[in-house]
């Protein structure tokens, strides 16, 4: 007899990297597409990507990172007609921003977004969607950190010091007896993973052991949980030299054309009651870098989608991440 096919739902993030819709006002702007067949050209290559994505992985929550609420609704209509289409800012047509795309039928319910304080105006809030099964309730938090400039490392460690607050208040909330909360974190945080945000404010940790240790008195007073970072384990090459003969290969979630480096900013943060053999977890084997259609370049890196003389090329500097949440049988 065949062993029975646990529930699960799967999640992908994707930074798609200056999504934006056209718009005859701001055509020549700095992210913006200098005229509608730039966009034509975008969408036809994100749609590409994403329908491989749906075909290979099918997604039941996905967030996408940069991209507008124009684009993102427009995206949604060509693709995604059965999900849900959520933003977590209150002025989502002034930035480039996360969009969060979840099945309509599968148990997944938005809550009030997340946001940070004492950051700039333009500091993109966090989304966040609860999916309740068989007795669980897991809250995804979706996150696209400040990048680089005066003070961001100041602005990461307050987000992170929202998003660690708010996930102790969720976990410990003495109200709550349905159901058993656990939390996942995931998006682009600008920073790697060994980071010091996350070993001094988020208590993101590289080994399994250290978000499951025993409870100390002294987290219950500085409001503490300990995260497992899963992206500990996407650092560097993923095959030895040996058998990479191909060109196509990638040793982080975005390449930096101009400085030559890989980064691994995209990330998947999970509270310790997901890990283990006992459901609901983190599949780990299910959990990595999707290289998309159009995402590896001629070059065997990730591409920015360029528009030149009216021909595109590239896609997005960053990479896809994919994983499944396994739940107990009904």
């Amino acid at each position: 007899m065949q062993p029975a096919v646990l529930p699960s739902i799967r999640f992908a993030w994707w930074n798609v990297h200056n999504f934006a819709h056209y718009n005859t006002s701001r055509a020549g702007e700095d992210r913006w597409p200098l005229e509608p067949a730039a966009y034509e050209a975008k969408c036809t290559r994100v749609d590409a990507a994403l329908q491989h994505l749906i075909a290979a992985h099918s997604p039941d929550i996905l967030g996408i990172g940069e991209i507008t609420s124009n684009a993102a609704e427009e995206l949604q209509s060509r693709l995604f007609p059965e999900y849900e289409l959520i933003f977590p800012d209150a002025a989502p047509n002034s930035s480039f921003q996360v969009a969060v795309f979840y099945r309509t039928a599968a148990r997944f319910r938005q809550r009030l977004p997340l946001m940070a304080t004492d950051v700039p105006r333009t500091t993109r809030g966090m989304a966040i969607v609860d999916c309740t099964r068989v007795g669980h309730c897991i809250r995804f938090i979706f996150c696209h950190w400040t990048a680089f400039g005066e003070n961001s490392e100041t602005y990461r460690e307050r987000l992170a010091e929202t998003v660690s607050a708010h996930a102790y208040d969720f976990l410990n909330n003495s109200r709550r007896t349905i159901t058993t909360p656990h939390v996942v974190i995931l998006g682009d945080f600008n920073t790697e993973p060994f980071s010091d945000v996350f070993r001094d404010r988020l208590q993101a940790a590289r080994d399994r052991d250290r978000s499951r240790q025993r409870i100390h008195p002294s987290d219950k007073d500085v409001r503490r949980i300990r995260f497992y970072n899963a992206s500990w384990r996407l650092l560097g090459e993923h095959l030895p030299h040996e058998v990479s003969g191909s060109p196509h290969h990638w040793a982080g979630t975005y390449y930096n054309a101009g400085d030559r480096t890989w980064h691994t900013y995209d990330q998947v943060l999970v509270s310790g009651s997901l890990l283990g053999n006992a459901p609901p977890y983190l599949e780990e084997s299910s959990f990595g870098i999707t290289p998309l259609p159009g995402c590896i370049g001629a070059g065997g890196k990730p591409e920015a989608f360029s528009w030149l003389n009216g021909v595109a090329s590239g896609l997005s500097d960053h990479l896809p991440l994919t994983g499944r949440i396994v739940f107990p049988g009904s």
